[in-house]
């Protein structure tokens, strides 16, 4: 499976539709035995603060998350 087809459908897994209220609702798996597979030369960059983005950029990622 692709690595894009695989992150779709955990996308696709972790919201789902409330038929009460309409309202997208979090739902949390756990994906810590799910294994990726990358081509050679792809770089795996595990935080935001490590791919030398400008800070505005970083402002605006963290503050997203908040």
């Amino acid at each position: 499976m692709m690595v894009d087809e695989m992150k779709n459908k955990s996308i696709a897994k972790m919201t789902t539709t409330s038929k009460t209220t309409g309202r997208a609702a979090s739902v949390f798996e756990d994906l810590s035995n799910v294994e990726f597979e990358t081509s050679e030369d792809v770089e795996v960059i595990d935080k935001f603060k490590n791919m030398n983005l400008k800070e505005e950029l970083l402002r605006g990622i963290f503050a997203y998350g908040e």
